[in-house]
């Protein structure tokens, strides 16, 4: 089974986990996307095995203890996908940055991949994965994304570090780290023209959210039961 806090890529972690019997949804950010994203999962439900249970719930997962009380999610995990983040005020000098914006990216980008961890940690089967998904800009520094920046770094750190602490009971931990992708956060960051950003990596052009999808379901799989604690950096060659 697989619970996923999702954002922008649920869709496509939806479409392509067909080896997983069974995926809950636990959308951390309203209940318009969680719509859309049952939208998709009732599409694509023909496409899948018969005993596909998909659901959708929303939760708030700023808040500590709200995953715990949906009875829905107290069944065994083995994948756990923490996908919910947001930017903030997108491209921002630090100069101009407020206290505001940082605490609103780190409360949704930390806390909230904190507060799915801990909320799914208990029910992880041993060989369980994490996938935390961080950011290109949470391995090197960009201009004008100091607030964002801090909290996909932190993101990384806490990877890393549970990584070591939970590797005794065989769940592993990795991080996804996407660069441009084409997405609503990235079309909001960019004033809707991302092929701004999808210029900057060696092939010239933005990642598509099955691509980053794909990864994620080699994390998820036996495939990748020898790692732990790493980042799969999936950015077009923008960090090459």
């Amino acid at each position: 089974e697989m619970m996923l806090a999702a954002r922008d890529l649920g869709h496509e972690y939806c479409a392509l986990t067909d080896h997983s019997p069974r995926l809950r949804i636990a959308n951390g950010l309203s209940a318009e996307r969680l719509r859309e994203q049952l939208d998709v999962i009732d599409e694509v439900r023909e496409f899948v095995a018969p005993m596909r249970i998909l659901t959708g719930i929303e939760v708030d997962i700023l808040e500590d203890g709200s995953l715990d009380q949906e009875p829905a999610l107290l069944e065994r995990l083995d994948v756990v996908v923490a996908n919910a983040g947001a930017a903030g005020a997108g491209v921002t000098p630090f100069v101009d940055d407020t206290e505001e914006n940082l605490r609103s990216i780190l409360e949704i980008n930390v806390i909230g991949t904190w507060h799915t961890m801990r909320a799914a940690i208990p029910r992880l089967a041993k060989g369980g994965s994490i996938i935390n998904v961080s950011s290109v800009v949470g391995l090197r520094g960009f201009s004008g994304f100091s607030s964002y920046s801090a909290s996909k770094f932190a993101v990384e750190g806490l990877t890393r570090s549970l990584a070591h602490e939970l590797a005794p009971t065989g769940i592993r931990v990795n991080t996804l780290a996407p660069g441009p992708i084409e997405t609503d956060m990235a079309r909001q960051v960019t004033g809707g023209d991302v092929d701004v950003i999808g210029s900057m990596t060696a092939m010239a052009r933005v990642g598509q959210p099955e691509e980053i999808a794909s990864a994620a379901v080699y994390l998820a799989s036996d495939g990748s039961s020898y790692l732990t604690g790493q980042h799969i950096v999936i950015d077009g060659g923008m960090l090459a």
